[in-house]
């Protein structure tokens, strides 16, 4: 059921979202920041349709053998490292761009990222290996590696908002409208998915048992909201910006980037 109601939320935000799409996105040259939308769009589209499809074919099943299970489990787990990849990709593009295009920071965030790819991929082949399943592909208990992998990438995240809070602090009111979108989609994003997994990871160590809707649930929400941070980035047009950015000359602290200085930083 909730697979089902996270692939209708998902083509609804896709059709809402889709003219601005087409202008923005089809209609242009093709580049770095098109590349991560389409597959922050289109892997979560396509990924989360075989999966809804797949999940009511499986548990229409009196009984599913483990094999089965696994090779569920694991296509979920794949679909979902694909899309957080891609998401994390977009939102340490923004730190980046709020840094000036540092050497140092952009070492560090691809560290980070790559750091954060090698958890979740030993954590996912771990995970489908050890899993137990019931009859209904329920999970007995959710593993360790599963918490020490959301540890991670909570820490992860935690640097990647602090980074953008301490810019948006450092400059004060002096804050480009980029800093003020990505303080507030960071700090959205990282509340959002804190609060989720706080919820899910006790409760299934509580009951014992892995929620099939989580996968759905966490596939859907990377599409739309990676999808619509970029979209948030397009409507940064710098002509809209206030006069008063372009007229204070050459400032260290100037960060009129937009959606196309992001496809610049890309192709650097």
């Amino acid at each position: 059921m909730l697979a089902a109601l996270s692939w209708s939320l998902l083509v609804c935000d896709w059709i809402v979202l889709f003219p601005r799409e087409y202008e923005n996105i089809w209609k242009r040259k093709p580049s770095s920041v098109q590349v991560l939308y389409i597959i922050t769009r289109w892997v979560g589209l396509i990924g989360q349709t075989i999966n809804s499809v797949w999940t009511a074919v499986l548990l229409s099943k009196a009984s599913v053998p483990p094999r089965d299970c696994s090779l569920w489990f694991g296509y979920q787990i794949t679909i979902m490292q694909c899309l957080w990849s891609a998401f994390d990709a977009i939102n340490m593009l923004r730190v980046y761009a709020l840094y000036n295009r540092s050497n140092r920071v952009g070492a560090l965030l691809v560290f980070l990222w790559f750091l954060e790819l090698g958890f979740m991929i030993f954590a996912g082949i771990s995970s489908v290996k050890g899993f137990q399943f019931d009859s209904t592909c329920l999970v007995d208990r959710t593993p360790f590696v599963v918490i020490v992998m959301c540890a991670v990438v909570f820490c992860i995240q935690l640097v990647i908002l602090s980074m953008t809070l301490a810019k948006r602090f450092t400059i004060g009111s002096r804050s480009s409208p980029l800093i003020q979108l990505a303080t507030r989609d960071g700090s959205i994003v990282w509340f959002s998915f804190t609060v989720f997994f706080a919820i899910v990871l006790p409760y299934s160590r509580l009951v014992q048992v892995l929620p099939h809707s989580m996968f759905a649930i966490v596939i859907s929400s990377l599409s739309a909201l990676g999808c619509r941070i970029i979209m948030n980035l397009q409507c940064l047009d710098t002509k809209e910006q206030p006069r008063a950015l372009f007229e204070a000359g050459p400032d260290p602290w100037s960060l009129d980037i937009t959606f196309h200085d992001l496809n610049n930083i890309t192709s650097h």
